[in-house]
């Protein structure tokens, strides 16, 4: 069995879809792929890069993280350093939610 790794970092079209270009699409057709990401929070960067890999003709395989928030995108698993349970007090909002915002702290969060 033959293992290529190759590492490249997708970029972003007008929409916010992410693309690769004509060069590293071979690198993803027929290919099982495995995703990096440094940080899950909810997953949606991880989903958005699945269904980028599935147009381009891969398949999404495996998932890594060093730390994620939840356990599985999709119905793949994601293998993590650290998960919430590492990190005391862990929380994480949708903006709309956050309490730090509603107390006009937005300095202390990421929203």
């Amino acid at each position: 069995m033959t293992v290529q790794f190759t590492f490249f970092g997708p970029e972003y079209d007008a929409q916010g879809n992410i693309i690769f270009r004509d060069n590293l699409r071979k690198l993803i057709d027929g290919k099982r792929v495995l995703l990096l990401i440094s940080c899950i929070t909810s997953g949606k960067t991880i989903e958005r890069a699945m269904e980028s890999v599935n147009y381009y003709g891969g398949e999404a395989v495996g998932i890594s993280a060093v730390f994620s928030a939840i356990d599985e995108v999709d119905g793949v698993s994601v293998n993590s350093i650290f998960t919430k349970d590492d990190v005391p007090g862990y929380e994480a909002y949708p903006a709309h939610d956050c309490p730090l915002c509603r107390e006009n702290k937005k300095g202390r969060c990421n929203h």
